[in-house]
């Protein structure tokens, strides 16, 4: 299982041990997933910005999908800034002239940056190429589990570093947990426990995308999580 047997009767075996076939597996299934991420287009969900001592404007955050390296030009939505890669450390301390898909990064964007730019950044804000820029929305559908009763009802939308203020506009369908069919459209509510679609609108225009988990939150507690359509 974890060595090779001596035994002579095992002898007609040379396959790997149970240990190297499950490592194997664990290295190609991590291999595949970092491959599938960095294929896609760049994307960093800014966790913090701030300024350095000697002026530098950095970003930090983990990157979700794609790849950067010095010299890059990207957008942050939603505001649209435009801005340069100068500098990229991962982890916090180690320079890299590039990084992928799942490590956490602090990326300077130089010492040219003036102050109305900083105040057009913040947490939550994604970095993303022009050519494949993530358009920011206010409205949005959610295929998800309600813990509490929903109504149509003021609430916050939460995604990692996002928080964005946002109402309940209607629940278009519940939905077999199970098949995902349709058992009820336009329901007045949903019970803790039902599963169905929600849509929602946020009252400024947030960066979210299909396929993204976001939690709804409603007087301290989470009412409903789910799956972007």
């Amino acid at each position: 299982m974890v060595k090779r047997s001596a035994d002579a009767a095992a002898g007609w075996y040379n396959g790997p041990t149970l240990m190297e076939a499950l490592e194997s597996a664990a290295s190609s299934t991590t291999t595949a997933a970092v491959m599938t991420g960095v294929s896609k287009p760049f994307r960093l969900p800014v966790a913090e910005t701030y300024k350095s001592d000697n002026g530098e404007w950095l970003v930090s955050g983990r990157i979700s999908n794609g790849s950067v390296q010095i010299g890059d030009k990207f957008l942050v939505q939603p505001s649209g800034t435009a801005v340069l890669v100068h500098s990229i450390k991962v982890h916090g301390t180690e320079p890299r002239e590039w990084a992928v898909a799942g490590e956490n990064v602090e990326i300077s964007f130089g010492t040219g940056t003036n102050a109305s730019v900083l105040e057009n950044v913040a947490a939550g804000d994604v970095v993303c190429p022009a050519d494949a820029a993530v358009q920011a929305s206010t409205q949005f559908l959610l295929r998800g589990l309600a813990f509490e009763h929903l109504l149509p009802m003021p609430l916050e939308v939460h995604r990692g570093r996002l928080k964005a203020d946002a109402q309940i506009e209607s629940m278009p369908a519940l939905l077999d947990k199970a098949t995902g069919v349709v058992v009820k459209k336009r329901p007045k509510m949903m019970a803790p426990g039902a599963y169905g679609l929600i849509k929602f609108v946020t009252t400024v225009p947030v960066v979210l995308e299909s396929g993204q988990r976001v939690v709804l939150r409603a007087e301290g507690k989470t009412v409903a999580a789910g799956v972007l359509e």
